[in-house]
C-alpha cells in the first residue's frame, strides 16, 4: 500500500512538473489569488500588468544585462517616486519620471530594485540595466496610477523559452 501511494504521488509530482513547465513556456504563469499583480518574463523582456486577475496589458521592457541581475520570484512594490531624480526635466535621469521599488530579500526597503522609466528608450526589449525592470517613460507613468503599494510582482524566466 506505502508503495502505491508513493508511486501515485511521484505520478501527479511529475504531472504537475511537466504541466508547469509546460504552461510557463507558453504563457505567464496564472496568479494564484491575487487580482492585481504584475508578472515580468525576462526571456521576452515583457512585463504583464493584471487587473481584478485579467490581462489589462502587456509591455516591452528592459532587463538585466547578465541573468543573475534581475531578481527572480515572488516580490512587492513597496516604494513609489513621482519624478525621481527631476523627472522627464532632467536628461541624466536614468530612473525616468517614476520609480516603483520592490521588496527583494536582501533589499526590502525598496530603494535597489524597481520598476521605473529611463533616459535609455533604445534599451527597452533588451538585456540592459543593472537588475532593474526599465518601462518606456509614458508607459511606466501609465502603470504607476494604477499601481498600488503591496502589488504582487512575479519575476521569472521561461525555461523553453525562444528569442
Amino acid at each position: 500500500m506505502k508503495k502505491i501511494t508513493f508511486y501515485l504521488l511521484a505520478t501527479a509530482l511529475f504531472i504537475i512538473f511537466l504541466g508547469g513547465t509546460y504552461y510557463r513556456a507558453t504563457a505567464p504563469p496564472p496568479p494564484v489569488v491575487v487580482e492585481d499583480h504584475i508578472i515580468i518574463n525576462k526571456s521576452r523582456n515583457e512585463l504583464y500588468f493584471y487587473r481584478d486577475n485579467k490581462l489589462y496589458k502587456k509591455y516591452c521592457v528592459a532587463t538585466g544585462k547578465t541573468d543573475d541581475l534581475t531578481p527572480e520570484g515572488w516580490h512587492n512594490i513597496v516604494t513609489k517616486f513621482k519624478d525621481p531624480m527631476g523627472g522627464d526635466k532632467n536628461k541624466d535621469n536614468f530612473f525616468g519620471p517614476r520609480w516603483m521599488g520592490l521588496k527583494v530579500p536582501e533589499h526590502k526597503n525598496g530603494l535597489k530594485y524597481g520598476i521605473h522609466g529611463t533616459n535609455e528608450p533604445e534599451s527597452i526589449g533588451k538585456y540592459a540595466s543593472g537588475g532593474c525592470i526599465r518601462m518606456n517613460n509614458d508607459e511606466v507613468k501609465e502603470i504607476y496610477e494604477k499601481v498600488e503599494i503591496n502589488t504582487p510582482v512575479i519575476i521569472y524566466k521561461e525555461i523553453f523559452a525562444k528569442k
